[in-house]
């Protein structure tokens, strides 16, 4: 005889004859049931664990970006400020290149200069020597000049001269 189901539930304090198998199956579904049962509790257990695990490294990892989203907002302050100190260089550095443009112009504008002296320097050497050239020259004629004025002198009162006289005139000397 098989369990009346509908009998038992109208009726659960109701009493029918059953056989030992339909039992013996019965239990053996309970207990595939129950250990059913407990191997869920487990896994929901597990599942739970995992679930609260999840949930701390969820929540170290919200920690761990919000320290990296604070370290990246300061690493792009510090990079606004050697993008700064960049342009900054970058400035000086132009200006630089400007001075040593416009020290290499002054270095060529002084090298010319200088070779300008050096040729006016020669000149005016060259102009000195003709100068004392010409003084000597200048005092020569004046000394012959005078040379001149003397004999003429004596020839008026002589009326001639000797050349040792002439040569006693050209030394400088007096008659």
């Amino acid at each position: 005889m098989n369990i009346d189901w509908e009998k038992a539930e109208k009726d659960p304090e109701s009493k029918q004859k059953v056989k030992g198998i339909y039992l013996l199956e019965l239990k053996s579904k309970i207990n595939d049931l129950q250990r059913r049962v407990l191997e869920l509790r487990k896994h929901i257990e597990n599942e739970e664990e995992i679930i609260i695990d999840t949930k701390i490294k969820l929540a170290n990892s919200e920690s761990f970006l919000k320290e990296l989203l604070a370290e990246a907002s300061n690493k792009g302050k510090i990079i606004d400020k050697l993008d700064k100190k960049n342009k900054l260089i970058s400035n000086k550095k132009e200006e630089l290149e400007q001075l040593r443009d416009d020290l290499t112009q002054k270095i060529e504008e002084y090298i010319q200069v200088k070779k300008e002296l050096y040729l006016h320097k020669d000149r005016i050497m060259e102009l000195q020597n003709k100068i004392t050239k010409i003084g000597k020259n200048l005092a020569d004629a004046k000394s012959k000049n005078d040379l001149i004025v003397k004999i003429e002198k004596i020839m008026k009162l002589k009326g001639f001269l000797s050349e040792k006289e002439l040569e006693l005139l050209k030394a400088g000397k007096k008659i």
